[in-house]
């Protein structure tokens, strides 16, 4: 009996930083922490052919298993990598990672095969669960390794280097929210608005404009943002953001110089046609 659970996530940094953090076993060690807890895990980047013998525990409180993993493939050009796992009550794990470019920076598109026997839908819903969870250490990664970066770097696929900067007049980081999550976004907007002097709008209590669900807008200028973005990657929660730039060409803007931060909705586009 075997399931594959399929993820995607968006990233706002180059395809080549984000494979460069997605194939570091030092990063796995942080963007598993809290779920996993892992002995004799070696470091640096994964390589074909490579065979890691570990002991892993849940959440650093169980009893350490011994657990296997066999990188198969690992293509730097395509930026992809498959790998075999086994132990820890699974027969087969069979995880497969690509880092595809993307207009607004790059996505990772995953995909899980899990073989545990009867046990094969929990260890499927736990596979959801454990790389939905890498996704924010991973981002908070990304941001340190690209601010370290020589001064005059320029990472030609984050969103401001795809716009001319002429044409670029600031961000907007639209804060979305429910009933349940009103207050959160609403604490949120304000402390950005103190901390970083960015315009706060008003609390939109209904879908307005391409915007599906309630939400708030920050209205950046470009310095504003960079020192923003950082913060509101350790600071959203659960809260969804979408982030934009503003320029004359308003369906650019929310499409291919767009990214979100937490869960992407849906837009409605019809307004920019």
């Amino acid at each position: 009996m075997t399931t594959t659970v399929k993820l995607s996530h968006e990233y706002p940094f180059s395809a080549e930083h984000v494979w460069a953090v997605a194939t570091d076993l030092d990063h796995l060690q942080t963007v598993t922490r809290g779920l996993l807890e892992f002995r004799d895990l070696p470091s640096g980047q994964i390589h074909d052919g490579q065979h890691i013998k570990v002991q892993v525990s849940l959440f650093g409180k169980l009893p350490y298993q011994p657990y296997e993993m066999t990188v198969v493939t690992c293509d730097q050009a395509t930026m992809s990598f498959q790998s075999e796992e086994v132990g820890a009550g699974v027969k087969s794990w069979r995880h497969v990672l690509t880092v595809v470019p993307t207009d607004t920076g790059s996505r990772i598109e995953e995909e899980i095969t899990i073989d545990a026997g009867i046990a094969t839908r929990v260890f499927a819903t736990w596979a959801r669960f454990l790389y939905r969870k890498r996704h924010m250490p991973r981002l908070r990664i990304l941001e340190k390794r690209v601010k370290s970066l020589p001064q005059g770097h320029v990472d030609l696929t984050s969103t401001q280097a795809r716009v001319p900067s002429h044409n670029i007049n600031g961000f907007h980081a639209h804060v979305y929210f429910d009933d349940t999550s009103k207050d959160a976004a609403a604490d949120l907007c304000e402390q950005a608005a103190k901390l970083f002097g960015v315009d706060l709008g008003r609390m939109h209590m209904r879908p307005i404009g391409p915007h599906p669900m309630p939400s708030c807008q920050l209205d950046c200028t470009n310095e504003e943002f960079s020192a923003l973005l950082p913060w509101l990657l350790g600071n959203r929660g659960d809260l969804s953001i979408l982030c934009h730039a503003k320029s004359s060409d308003h369906l650019a803007d929310h499409t291919r110089n767009a990214f979100w931060l937490g869960e992407p909705q849906r837009l409605d586009l019809s307004l920019f046609d």
